[in-house]
């Protein structure tokens, strides 16, 4: 029942341009790494002598590779140092495979403009693709470095760490991460997974909170928020989250695994034979709560319902055998 690997999506794409906005509430990271597509400078605001650019930038935010490449080849026969240029160039690169070419317009670029922090995070993609991980995590610190307040190179850094099992330097980041862009789900959700992971029960819940506004993290976030307050003794407050875990995700077996031993803690066994129902209805009753549901009926003196799960405990282990056949002799 326990989700803690879970890995939502991360800023994987390359950046091509400049972002004078935020990422709004639950969109996903892909599209946060690419957002500099969708903000291509009005052609009024392009300088005279920049046509070409401009026209790629239009193209490139229409996904037409193929005519962006064309138009920023043009540009660079006349101005082989413009950043702009060679970032986007290096991003079409980047995405059709080609890394070394990439790599190549992205030093040129991040040479051409050394305060811009764009280059050195597409490259440390490439590099973590690579397997080269330090080196990616060196480029990302650069990166960091030059725009302490952008949440993209912070996100791939902590996700770095994190996957390379530096869990406590990948918690400072997490926590970076989310105060640069408070809207990063997907953020709040990875740091409220370390906190739960490491027995911190309040900060995981208000981290897990924070993440229920994402489509893609809320019925993740609903779950492991319920195993929080299920660790604080907060039963209420976990049956709430189970709840809103299955608005989101009607099918997440291991939801209503944890209803059921909620609510078998609880003593409320038609809840408990509810949730049950529902879950073997998508994957085998795991023989624990089989055999807590046996024991609970006995006790209530339901002997055939409790025949029941006892005997579909025995089916999922053996070992259960003895309790079983001492029930029905």
């Amino acid at each position: 029942m326990d989700r803690l690997s879970v890995c939502p999506a991360s800023p994987r794409d390359p950046i091509t341009a400049p972002s004078s906005h935020r990422t709004p509430l639950g969109t996903p990271l892909e599209s946060f790494a690419l957002e500099g597509i969708g903000s291509v400078p009005d052609a009024n605001e392009c300088k005279a002598d920049e046509p070409s650019l401009s026209d790629a930038l239009e193209a490139l935010g229409r996904d037409e590779q193929a005519e962006a490449a064309r138009r920023l080849a043009g540009t660079l026969q006349t101005e082989p140092g413009n950043a702009e240029a060679l970032l986007a160039l290096g991003a079409i690169q980047h995405t059709r495979g080609d890394s070394i070419a990439a790599t190549e317009s992205y030093r040129r670029a991040a040479v051409a403009d050394p305060a811009s922090w764009r280059p050195l995070y597409n490259q440390a993609l490439l590099r973590e693709a690579a397997g080269a991980s330090s080196e990616a995590i060196a480029l990302l610190y650069h990166a960091i470095a030059l725009a302490p307040l952008e949440a993209a190179p912070q996100f791939r850094l902590a996700l770095i760490l994190e996957s390379g099992g530096q869990e406590t330097e990948a918690r400072v980041w997490w926590k970076r991460t989310v105060s640069s862009d408070p809207s990063l789900t997907a953020a709040w959700l990875r740091l409220g997974l370390l906190e739960l992971r490491g027995g911190r029960l309040p900060d995981a819940a208000i981290a897990l909170e924070n993440a229920l506004g994402g489509d893609q993290e809320a019925a993740d976030a609903a779950y492991h928020l319920a195993l929080a307050h299920i660790g604080m003794g907060a039963s209420q407050e976990a049956f709430k989250a189970l709840a809103e875990a299955l608005h989101h995700d009607p099918n997440a077996a291991d939801a209503h695994a944890a209803l059921v031993g909620l609510a078998l803690d609880s003593d409320d066994l038609d809840r408990a034979e509810r949730h049950e129902h529902a879950l073997r209805a998508l994957e085998p009753t795991p023989a624990v709560l089989s055999l807590r549901l046996a024991q609970a009926w006995a006790l209530r003196g339901e002997l055939e319902l409790a025949q029941e799960h006892y005997k579909r405990a025995v089916q999922s282990d053996s070992s259960l055998a003895v309790g079983y056949f001492a029930l029905t002799l």
